[in-house]
């Protein structure tokens, strides 16, 4: 969605964006899976929809992409000092 960012006084907000593709490893590694939509579709049309009311107050939503990586959800290792 290419905009002129410069030319509007719209607030930009990223909104992250789940492919479908990737939604369920999403699922798998994050801790609050109860808590999110059952289906990528489900996500999708609550995606569209905050998309759209923020336009109407206007806001400038981006989509950001997320991408799921388990390194990120992972603690980290201790490591020895030497």
């Amino acid at each position: 969605m290419p905009h002129d960012i410069k030319a509007s006084n719209a607030f930009v907000i990223n909104l992250a964006y789940y492919r479908k593709k990737d939604w369920y490893r999403f699922i798998k590694i994050i801790d609050d899976r109860f808590s999110k939509h059952d289906t990528w579709h489900e996500w999708h049309k609550d995606f569209q929809k905050t998309k759209r009311n923020l336009i109407n107050h206007g806001f400038l939503p981006l989509r950001a992409s997320a991408k799921p990586s388990a390194d990120l959800c992972e603690k980290p290792k201790p490591q020895s000092i030497d």
